[in-house]
């Protein structure tokens, strides 16, 4: 079962004459049970990823996350 689905994740900084694409169409599910780690060079957006993830940033994508129930 997915706990996360991610599709099409975008995000980008600056106007519209100056946009910067920090996030470009990212799409990923999370399988309850699952390990995740993001990994990458300084500057490639793993903060801002987490950021749109928890809503402390806004980035205008569909997701879907699910709660899991603990037995």
């Amino acid at each position: 079962m997915s706990i996360l689905n991610v599709n099409g994740l975008t995000k980008s900084y600056g106007n519209r004459h100056q946009r910067q694409e920090v996030l470009k169409g990212l799409d990923f599910s999370i399988e309850e049970g699952e390990f995740v780690s993001i990994m990458g060079p300084s500057g490639s957006g793993k903060t801002t990823l987490l950021n749109v993830l928890s809503s402390i940033a806004v980035s205008y994508t569909h997701l879907r996350a699910h709660e899991t129930r603990g037995n």
